[in-house]
């Protein structure tokens, strides 16, 4: 039930209290069918515990209080003797505006919490998927560097496998390791100096000149 269906539903037991209240006052007769009906009135905490109930004199309109148990019971004005009743509807009226301030605080709550709730969830699904966004990267950065260690090998291996197969290159290699270089001061490897500078060239023999 709804804060405004509370209300209504008060209103319609106060309609109903102040009914039978006007009721048996005429029923008592006399003086007591005479007193003045308050229905108006304001209702607060009293300072030391308990409700206090405010309203206006129906004669002389001065602000009078009096405590919540007085209420229905008949009263006089010290200002100017009128006598009067204050309805038990303003305490009834009073009651449902309580309970309804206090069912839409705690719905309030409830929704609070839950936004909250809802908000954690949201958070908690998007650090999960930043979470795996990054292991995918660091996935894909790992074959990335994977495969570029595997091309480069294979270059290597590509490189060295036409070193092998070019005829100079290995030349080269077989008279290099059929006639060393001569130690520091040995001419004596130096014999066929034409066929030295044809294998290596004029570069090569003026490194060996300034090596020795």
């Amino acid at each position: 039930m709804t804060a405004t269906q509370v209300s209504r539903l008060s209103c319609h037991k106060a309609f109903h209290s102040d009914i039978a209240q006007e009721a048996l006052r005429q029923h008592a007769g006399g003086e007591m069918a005479k007193i003045p009906l308050i229905k108006k009135a304001t209702v607060t905490q009293a300072m030391f515990g308990g409700l206090s109930v405010h309203f206006n004199c129906p004669k002389c309109q001065i602000v009078l209080t009096i405590k919540a148990e007085e209420v229905g019971s008949p009263d006089t004005c010290p200002e100017c003797n009128q006598r009067f009743v204050v309805a038990q509807s303003v305490l009834e009226n009073y009651e449902a505006a309580e309970r309804a301030k206090a069912d839409a605080k705690q719905r309030e709550q409830v929704r609070l919490a839950e936004e909250q709730a809802a908000q954690e969830r949201q958070r908690k699904d998007e650090l999960e998927a930043e979470r795996a966004l990054n292991e995918q990267k660091l996935r894909e950065e790992e074959q990335r560097i994977a495969a570029e260690q595997a091309r480069i090998a294979s270059q290597g291996q590509a490189t060295a496998s036409q070193n092998r197969s070019d005829p100079l290159t290995q030349l080269a290699e077989d008279q290099y390791e059929a006639e060393p270089l001569p130690a520091k001061g040995d001419y004596s490897g130096l014999t066929d100096m034409a066929g030295w500078l044809d294998l290596f060239g004029w570069s090569a023999f003026e490194n060996l000149i300034h090596v020795l």
